[in-house]
């Protein structure tokens, strides 16, 4: 089914699927069975989408409030972070400034334990000083107290 039959029929585009034969004859091509196995992958997605809405958020948030964070998990969140941009690179020059919060709160999370402590104590001037504009100073003691060191 093209756009212009998707507009036509009265069925938002994203309800239009390879399913309901709107591609023809896919299953009996070389790549059906993958192309089938994408669409049931994007239906589940844009189900689960629609379930969470608002609520989603929430959940998440509750989710990550008792996280703590080791040196292996900090590295391991760089190294998604790299992925991340590396993605977004294709697209712009520097990722990371769509990311600002995320970006800062890696440079937190890598900081050293003595480097770390003075955040607390010089509030919002030692988060400037350390190059931290986009998050508060209560975001910067939450990321510092869920910081564990390895000693």
């Amino acid at each position: 089914m093209g756009l212009n039959q998707a507009e036509s029929s009265g069925k938002p585009f994203v309800e239009n699927s390879f399913n309901e034969g709107s591609m023809g004859d896919i299953g009996s091509g070389i790549l059906g069975k993958e192309i089938r196995k994408l669409e049931e992958f994007r239906v589940e997605w844009i189900e689960m989408l629609s379930r969470t809405g608002s609520n989603g958020r929430k959940e998440v948030k509750k989710d990550w409030r008792n996280v703590k964070l080791y040196d292996g998990g900090t590295e391991r969140f760089g190294n998604d972070l790299t992925v991340l941009f590396g993605v977004f690179g294709s697209w712009c020059l520097r990722p990371e400034g769509f990311f600002p919060k995320i970006s800062e709160g890696l440079r937190l999370l890598k900081m050293e334990k003595k480097q770390l402590q003075g955040s607390s104590a010089g509030g919002e001037v030692w988060l400037k000083e350390n190059g931290i504009r986009h998050l508060s100073v209560a975001d910067a003691e939450k990321i510092a107290k869920n910081r564990v060191y390895n000693s």
